[in-house]
């Protein structure tokens, strides 16, 4: 075998072995959740979170971040001291008419979104828990009105809260933060049969999908 023929074959193999822990991790990823939905446990534990009666961890994202909206404060804007124009002397001193001098006015600054803290996002059969450095966000499922994912944004909306809680996890963990959610929110209705039917459906085409090693 040539040089360049083992280049193209070497090439192959890591596209394969890239493409096969790709699927892999889907696929276990799907059986974790199949597993926790059959049995009603979970054998995911976050350090330091105490779980209430009955409750299971689902899923939890170590580094993300609470989004909220911030204003930079106020600032001064529109002043100037107009322009001065010789219009002649009196007894051997210039006269000068000053025009357009304006008084200047404090704006509020329109408020912009900013992540104001990092730590971990927690998934449960009855919560949605963000636990950070500064602040610690409970969103309830019994209290919940919507839930958005999105560009790598989890928007939640609670009834005893009037603002979103969004919370930043990155794009690439959308699809993750979706499946966990719809079987978290499963759970905690009681539609065990209805996710289980759902992730063996989607389970049973992933496995259909596994690359094949290159010949």
């Amino acid at each position: 075998m040539g040089l360049l023929e083992q280049h193209k074959e070497h090439k192959l193999q890591e596209k394969y072995q890239s493409e096969l822990s790709q699927w892999k991790s889907q696929h276990d990823d799907l059986l974790e959740l199949l597993e926790i939905v059959k049995t009603k446990k979970s054998s995911i534990e976050v350090p330091g979170i105490v779980l209430k009666a009955g409750e299971m961890v689902i899923g939890f994202i170590d580094h993300a971040s609470l989004v909220e909206q911030v204003r930079t404060g106020p600032h001064y804007v529109g002043g100037n001291s107009g322009v001065s124009i010789p219009i002649g002397s009196l007894d051997g001193r210039s006269i000068r008419w000053h025009v357009g001098a304006s008084k200047g006015h404090v704006v509020q600054a329109p408020p912009h979104a900013e992540a104001t803290d990092k730590g971990q996002l927690i998934i449960t059969s009855q919560r949605i828990l963000f636990v950070g450095t500064r602040k610690t966000v409970e969103c309830l499922f019994a209290k919940l009105v919507s839930a958005h994912i999105n560009d790598g944004l989890l928007g939640v909306g609670v009834s005893n809260r009037q603002k979103i809680s969004t919370f930043a996890v990155g794009e690439a963990l959308d699809g993750w933060m979706e499946s966990r959610l719809e079987i978290a929110l499963a759970l905690f209705h009681g539609d065990a049969d209805k996710a289980i039917y759902s992730l063996s459906s989607t389970l049973s085409d992933i496995e259909k999908s596994k690359p094949l090693p290159p010949t």
